[in-house]
């Protein structure tokens, strides 16, 4: 059975440095589907790669030479934002250098009230919103660990699942060691997409891709692509 899955390139795969043009730049080499990118913002409001807050952001990749490269190589991006105001800069920030809706995907920290309020977003992107995110989303007063949260949205699947689809959210990107095969089939029961993140291991990449995962990321996309190609 040929494999559909979307492979995501995480930052710094394949041994470059994290948040670098030569994580993209590989990511397109290999034929990954997407690449991913941590984003936060400067006391001005410039956009750059980073998953920690720098003492300075000089020397780091800005957000315009990323979309560049990313524009050039013809593969997705799903920018995962570190903070939740650098959503609506990056969406106008992609428009004005030429990514379209079907290469734009936002993880990480997703604020539900911003789509709420401004539903028109998903006209423009796709939205992975992470599990912890919709965990805070449904229970804000929960303290909830990995394990937790698992638990908290499977026994609360029907209200996650219409939660998800109210905010038009694409999928749910999950730690794929905190995926129970039980919230796997109930989540894919309500028409959920599932976004796992970060599988390295060649065994653990072999038993997702059969299985009905709209994306893997992962630091290793040559072996990713190697098993997908050999299912196809």
């Amino acid at each position: 059975m040929k494999s559909s899955v979307m492979i995501t390139a995480h930052s710094g795969c394949e041994e470059t440095p994290d948040n670098s043009i030569a994580s993209i730049e590989t990511a397109v080499r290999l034929g990954a589907d997407c690449v991913e990118i941590d984003l936060r913002a400067d006391r001005d409001g410039g956009l750059f790669l980073t998953h920690d807050m720098p003492d300075s952001f000089s020397g780091l990749v800005s957000l315009e030479t990323a979309f560049e490269a990313i524009r050039r190589g013809g593969i997705a991006v799903n920018c995962d934002l570190k903070e939740e105001c650098a959503l609506l800069p990056t969406l106008e920030t992609a428009k004005f250098c030429g990514i379209g809706r079907e290469q734009l995907i936002f993880s990480g920290s997703v604020s539900p009230c911003l789509l709420e309020q401004n539903p028109d977003i998903t006209d423009h992107c796709r939205i992975f919103l992470n599990s912890e995110v919709l965990v805070r989303d449904l229970f804000p007063d929960t303290q909830a660990d990995r394990l937790k949260q698992t638990e908290l949205l499977l026994n609360n699947i029907q209200r996650a699942a219409e939660r998800l689809h109210a905010l038009r959210a694409a999928a749910i990107n999950f730690p794929y060691a905190h995926m129970s095969p039980a919230l796997f089939t109930e989540l894919r029961k309500r028409c959920i997409g599932i976004s796992l993140w970060t599988l390295n291991d060649e065994d653990v990449l072999r038993k997702y891709m059969k299985m009905d995962v709209l994306n893997i990321t992962t630091r290793k996309p040559s072996t990713a692509l190697s098993i997908r190609r050999l299912s196809e």
